[in-house]
């Protein structure tokens, strides 16, 4: 009995995979375009190749059904099945996540009340006067859009995403939006979810002085790995910079278990740990795993990974003085 429905599905199952296979030989045999790196016979060879397999696999599958074995059947119809399946859920769940991103990417910006909308226009065109001139000397209201930021931190994402201008940015905290209430739609703080990275760096170092310059937090902690934004800062010196002088405590634990200078020298941040050594980093910790400046001072006393970067000497000639007492 189970072997009466296996039989025909494996059959059904192989005669797919034929016909999958002869149209795509037709299709090699009638391409009229073809890189130099992959010719003609080589797309030919690969299908061909294939279809000897599944010669092969009809071989096996007429053993199977002689002797009616059931574990054999079982076997071949996965086998067969396999590649189907595979050619059908890659691009099926290609499309859906694509679908997914398309539809979070379209509710940013999107707000219901008309007003915000409007508002949210001029920040989307970068329009400081037209933002300023909506605002008539009013605080943005609180209501967010459909993926969840406010004015404000729809602001920053234009900034940190998508090249916006730090200007509208500006106008709105001038006009009273409070930058330590507003969150990204992830929840995130405003200052964390901007030195996270940004598709420009100029606009981003500018846009992340404003929030601070109006009281948001440079030692806000990240809900899940316990860092604050010094310890999140990934090649953005300027960024580093700003953070401490608006009051980023250098040496509080990041989510390695050590400070933030650990962790630029082990990424080989070599501006950014240069700056926090010189700025009185504490040099001295050490994490459980024996994560700590001396570690990869010992690491790469030789060279870093066969390499004399200039930066890295530089930054064993600033340890070895602050160590010896010497400015």
């Amino acid at each position: 009995m189970f072997a009466r429905i296996l039989v025909p599905l494996c059959w059904t199952l192989w005669s797919a995979l034929l016909v999958v296979l002869l149209y795509w030989l037709v299709a090699v045999l009638t391409e009229r375009t073809s890189s130099p790196e992959a010719r003609r016979g080589l797309g030919i060879f690969a299908v061909l190749s294939m279809m000897a397999l599944l010669g092969v696999a009809a071989v096996f599958l007429t053993i199977a059904v002689r002797k009616q074995s059931s574990t054999g059947l079982i076997v071949m119809a996965l086998l067969l099945a396999w590649p189907l399946v595979s050619m059908i859920a890659h691009p099926a769940i290609i499309g859906y996540k694509e679908r997914r991103f398309a539809k979070g990417d379209a509710s940013v910006g999107d707000f219901s009340d008309p007003a915000l909308s409007a508002l949210a226009h001029a920040v989307r065109e970068n329009d400081g006067a037209a933002l300023r001139r909506l605002l008539a000397g009013q605080a943005p209201p609180h209501d967010k859009d459909r993926a969840g930021n406010d004015l404000l931190a729809y602001a920053l994402v234009l900034v940190r995403d998508r090249q916006g201008s730090a200007e509208p940015v500006r106008v709105l905290l001038d006009a009273g939006a409070d930058p330590r209430a507003s969150r990204a739609a992830n929840g995130d703080d405003l200052v964390t979810s901007l030195v996270r990275g940004s598709s420009s760096p100029s606009a981003a170092v500018e846009a992340l002085g404003l929030p601070l310059e109006h009281g948001a937090d440079p030692n806000a902690v990240e809900r899940y790995t316990g860092s604050t934004p010094i310890g999140i800062v990934h090649k953005q010196p300027e960024m580093l910079r700003l953070l401490v002088a608006h009051g980023a405590d250098i040496d509080r634990l990041q989510s390695g278990g050590v400070p933030a200078v650990v962790g630029l020298i082990g990424t080989r941040q070599w501006e950014s740990a240069l700056y926090l050594i010189e700025k009185g980093a504490n040099l001295d910790v050490k994490n459980e795993h024996g994560v700590s400046v001396d570690y990869y001072l010992n690491e790469w006393k030789d060279s870093v990974f066969g390499e004399h970067p200039e930066g890295w000497d530089k930054v064993r000639e600033a340890i070895a003085r602050r160590r010896a007492g010497r400015p």
